[in-house]
């Protein structure tokens, strides 16, 4: 069939919801999942290739001008001028490109707003309607200005519905079915996970914890081939490599490690529900605050605040990339790593709920990453800083989005630190059973029933 990118005519709107015949609750426990005929599967699996390419080539893109506007940032964030004058320059530049950013989202693509995951899981599982070309140029433009102004936001949320609409392109392209254009949906999304973290096990693994559930085994095998060529691109492209680089461990047995790691994964069970409801709860005052003044003007008030902050601590804003770093290097102060925690969530509450284009991916890892470094501080702990600091990130994951077995392999892969998969384990099981028992929900799930009660 033809398509005309920009013609929402042209779309098939809305995907139609799974029927129970084809969705997960098809098969009794004692049936075994549909099987495709080898010629469906071989088409399958080529079209999957194709959008894990694409995806992860957009998902380059969109990470290369990123880092270009990050720079531009910084440059703004440190001229050589009066610091009244600095002031006035740096509040005005965030507070330009962050409303710049939500007045875009909000006039054009509102499904496009914050990580757009939610969005990619109506489409899934709710039959939303997927304008795949207005919510492409959105996120990467929103997202471009709400992260290069210095909005605590990052980039990998994003690249997941970037990732889908690829799909969702692909699938209009093909002329697939809607059950095959779900997969190809899912699929893309998992491959612009796999190529923004360089962890294709990760992003096939979150295709079946958080986007598509898999009901047959071909859609695995999509997934894993999908985010094995995204990963693939972004590596040829930027690089082999852990996106931290191969964080060196001495770490005793990992016998030893294991109660370091199971308190680590109660502390983010924990605090992960304590950030989600925090999140839900801003996002509700926000909303209160939008009756009175303009979307975009709000985004611009924070946009300002932040700017200001940017100018005395300019690490602290945008992805949070080098605070992750330093976290894994530079052994903590208690009372100034304490501090940063505050800040930091404080700022990725406040972005995320202007409504501007930014995931919740890297925001999370940050504030995890510092938990952790805090941790190794404990006399138990001993000179295991970098340990901590991925056992961190891993939990606070875990306790907020509740996808356990991506948690391990995104810090598995991240890392490079192998040997840290039994504790890792340990730490993401106890971070999912404590948030679990606390009654927190998934983020995304908790976003999506948002979503569905505002519809």
């Amino acid at each position: 069939m033809s398509l005309t990118p920009d013609s929402d005519s042209n779309e098939r709107t809305p995907i139609p919801p799974p029927s129970l015949s084809t969705g997960p609750l098809a098969a009794t426990p004692q049936e075994s999942p549909p099987r495709l005929p080898e010629v469906p599967r071989r088409s399958l699996f080529i079209r999957a290739i194709g959008v894990g390419l694409v995806s992860g080539l957009m998902a380059v893109g969109f990470r290369l001008v990123l880092e270009q506007a990050e720079r531009l940032r910084d440059l703004v964030m440190t001229l050589p001028v009066p610091t009244h004058w600095g002031l006035v320059i740096a509040a005005s530049f965030a507070a330009v490109l962050a409303g710049l950013s939500v007045a875009l989202v909000r006039r054009v693509a509102p499904e496009a707003a914050g990580s757009g995951i939610p969005h990619v899981e109506g489409v899934l599982h709710h039959g939303f309607p997927f304008h795949w070309f207005r919510v492409v140029w959105v996120k990467v433009v929103g997202g471009i200005l709400s992260i290069g102004s210095g909005l605590a936001l990052g980039r990998e949320g994003p690249t997941i519905q970037i990732g889908a609409s690829v799909g969702r392109a692909g699938g209009l392209c093909f002329g697939s079915d809607p059950e095959e254009e779900r997969t190809l949906i899912a699929v893309g999304a998992a491959a612009g996970l796999s190529a923004a973290f360089n962890a294709p096990l990760a992003g096939m693994t979150f295709f079946f914890e958080e986007l598509r559930g898999g009901v047959r085994t071909a859609d695995y095998l999509a997934a894993l081939l999908a985010s094995s060529a995204g990963d693939l691109l972004a590596r040829k492209i930027l690089g082999q490599g852990p996106v931290f680089g191969v964080i060196p461990v001495d770490a005793p047995p990992a016998l030893d490690v294991i109660p370091l790691a199971v308190g680590l994964g109660v502390a983010g069970g924990a605090t992960g529900v304590l950030f989600n409801f925090s999140l839900l709860r801003t996002l509700g005052a926000f909303d209160r605050i939008r009756n009175s003044i303009a979307a975009w003007q709000l985004g611009a008030i924070v946009g300002a605040l932040i700017g200001f902050l940017g100018l005395f601590h300019p690490e602290l804003l945008g992805d949070g990339h080098r605070l992750i770093s330093s976290a894994l290097t530079t052994p903590p102060v208690l009372t100034m790593a304490l501090a940063l925690i505050a800040i930091r969530a404080t700022l990725t509450l406040g972005s995320y709920a202007t409504g501007a284009a930014g995931g919740l991916f890297s925001p999370l890892l940050v504030l995890g990453a510092h938990m952790g470094a805090v941790s190794s501080l404990l006399p138990a702990a001993g000179p295991l800083l970098p340990v901590c600091v991925v056992l961190g990130m891993a939990a606070l994951f875990t306790g907020s989005i509740r996808a356990p077995v991506t948690g391990l392999l995104l810090m598995l892969e991240m890392s490079g630190s192998y040997a840290l998969v039994l504790p890792l384990l340990a730490t993401c099981l106890a971070a999912e059973f404590v948030a679990g028992e606390l009654g927190g929900k998934p983020i995304y799930s908790a976003l999506l029933e948002r979503d569905l009660a505002r519809r």
